[in-house]
Order: structure tokens, then C-alpha cells, then sequence
């Protein structure tokens, strides 16, 4: 929100693991570093290209 003094931080990892020359799997992890930010979060993709 314009003008709130909210400050939100967050620590990300990830890592990338190739499947095939095609696919790969991409998993995240973010942690909060402060109390306006989640306490984590976690992501899971599997971009595929041709």
C-alpha cells in the first residue's frame, strides 16, 4: 500500500536438476527475514523446451 511502512524480505535458495536435454525440474525455497514476509514459501516448476 502507498505510504505503509511495511518492509518485506526474503532469503531464496534454489536448485535445478536436468531431466532430459528437454525438461528440467526447478525447485524453491524462500524464508522470511522479517515479520511483514511470509514465514516460507516453496515453488516447484518443470520447464519444458523444444
Amino acid at each position: 500500500m502507498i505510504g505503509s511502512d511495511a518492509n518485506s524480505a526474503m532469503f531464496n535458495l534454489g536448485v535445478t536438476y536436468a531431466l532430459n536435454p528437454h525438461a528440467t525440474v526447478v525447485g524453491l525455497l524462500g524464508i522470511g527475514l522479517t515479520p511483514d514476509a511470509p514465514d516460507f514459501s516453496l515453488g516447484f516448476r518443470v520447464p519444458y523446451s523444444l
